[in-house]
This record gives C-alpha cells, structure tokens and sequence, in this order.
C-alpha cells in the first residue's frame, strides 16, 4: 500500500523511532581478591579450582559491559619437597591470562620462622593439638607443662617454632587500583568486587562516597556472614553459590599461543554430597593444596 505524501514524515518519524540502537549497558570494571575467593569458595573443593572466573562474573552482573578484570595474588611456594601446588597454581593462572578481560596482578608470597603460642584452651594433652593426632598425648603433654613451668610469670604459656606463610601487598594493589580507576577512568562507573576482607572497607567506603556504583560479591560459600567492616556498607551485594560455580568452569583443555594447559588431574574431584565444606579427597590429607 502507498503511503500519501503529505503523511511520508510522519512515517519517516516512526521508522526512525523503530530502528534506533539499543543503548549500550553501562561499562564496569571488577576486582578479585584472589586468595580470599580461594580460602571462601575453592579450598578443599577440587572440581572447583578450574575457575573461569571472567564468564563467572559476567553471568553474576549481566546489566553491565565489564571492561576488565583486575585479579590480585602472589605466587605460593612449596610447603613441603613434594608439594605440587605451586605448578599447579601456576598452570591455573596461565589459563586465566588467556581470557581476554583478565589482568593478573601480583603482590609477594613469603615464608619464614616464627615463634607462635600454642592452642591449649584444651590442655597441653588433648590430641587434638596435632595432626596427624599423636597416639602419645598425655606423653607429650606432660613434656608442654614442664615447659611452661618454666616460662616467666608474664608469659605463661609455651611457644613453638612454626613456618609462617604471608601473602603481602594484594590487598593495597586492589584498594589503590579501586581508587585510581575512580578518579580517572570513565569507564569506572560500576566497580564488582569479590572479597570478604574488612580492610577493604574503607577504600570501598570512599569509592561509593563518590557516587560510584559498587557491587560486593562474597565469595564464602556456606558461611554468609559478612565481615564486620563491610557489613555497613551501604552497597549491593551478592553472594556464590556451589552450583554457580560448578557452570563455570574453563575448558579442558585451555588453548593458548603456547599450547594447551590441562586441568590438573587432582582437580577432577567431584564435590562433596554435601554441597559445601571440604571434600573427602581433602580430608585423607591434611595439608591444604592450591
């Protein structure tokens, strides 16, 4: 049918109106505690370590265009000569810098001596103050107590030598990048955070002070309680849940300009029937495994 003449700019208008793009979602950049999404969501559950984590957040904030995403970490070191852990964590964060939104950025992992008291609101007896437990307890308690006897009176308690292990600088990398980006980048508009970490709360505080859109992500599965310092935090948040994670995991395997990296076959796990806590993989070894 012919549209008359005197109505073709009327008709022009509609068509105009019809055919405009859509707008473009706004733009956000997320930051990754590494280590805090490690010990709350993947620790002791193995089929959940291959973590793709750019689809993850993707699909947790799915009205915005995350531009990129800043994950903070440090290289472990071996806890003992035979421990793997640390390759494993390093073929992992190579599969995670091929995604194309990730930026890895890393602070320093240390360990050293340290004297440490021991945890004897159970006496210096109780088996449970050793793993493996000692068969010997009440042997070796009897050692403890005549250590103490001979501490001074203001210390009062018995010390042991222990490695420490530290991971220093991640969280100053994240709170300093947070604010830079705010400052200046325009695409800083919404800013995803996963982490549970309370000295985090004042940098973030500052952040949606100046008006930014913040969305905190908890990564603690199974334990939702929020850390006291960011529990006042007037933001949105949301939290992981097993399954979630479970959907988004890399391929395996990852191909890269170097080749292909394989998920790490005590990776392959299937997680507990519990759906939360360790897994029994983790209990027959006590030593935690990157």
């Amino acid at each position: 049918r012919e549209i008359p003449m005197d109505n073709t700019a009327n008709s022009c208008l509609y068509l105009d109106t019809c055919h405009q793009p859509s707008p473009e979602p706004d733009t956000a950049i997320a930051y990754v505690d590494g280590m805090n999404l490690y010990y709350g969501a993947v620790k002791g559950r193995p089929c959940l370590k291959w973590l793709n984590i750019q689809s993850l957040l993707e699909s947790l904030a799915p009205a915005y265009r995350i531009v990129t995403i800043r994950y903070y970490t440090a290289q472990i070191k071996r806890a003992y000569p035979e421990d793997e852990g640390h390759s494993r964590q390093r073929k992992y964060l190579d599969a995670l810098s091929s995604l194309s939104k990730i930026d890895i950025r890393y602070g320093t992992y240390s360990r050293f001596p340290s004297w440490r008291r021991i945890y004897d609101d159970k006496g210096l007896s109780s088996p449970e103050l050793f793993r493996p437990k000692l068969n010997q307890s009440a042997a070796v308690g009897r050692l403890l107590e005549q250590a103490k006897s001979q501490q001074p009176p203001e210390q009062p308690f018995v010390l042991v030598r222990v490695w420490k292990d530290e991971e220093k600088g991640s969280d100053v990398n994240l709170a300093t990048d947070l604010i830079v980006d705010a400052l200046v980048d325009r695409r800083c508009r919404t800013v995803v955070i996963v982490t549970n970490d309370s000295d985090l709360a004042y940098p973030i505080s500052t952040v949606a002070q100046a008006r930014i859109n913040v969305i905190l992500v908890n990564p603690f599965i199974g334990r939702p309680a929020i850390a006291r310092g960011l529990s006042q935090l007037q933001v949105q948040r949301l939290a992981l849940k097993t399954k979630l994670l479970q959907a988004h995991q890399l391929p395996n395997p990852v191909i890269t300009p170097e080749g292909k990296l394989y998920r790490p076959s005590t990776w392959n796990e299937k997680p507990s029937a519990s759906g939360g806590g360790r897994d029994p993989a983790f209990k027959q070894n006590w030593i935690s495994k990157p």
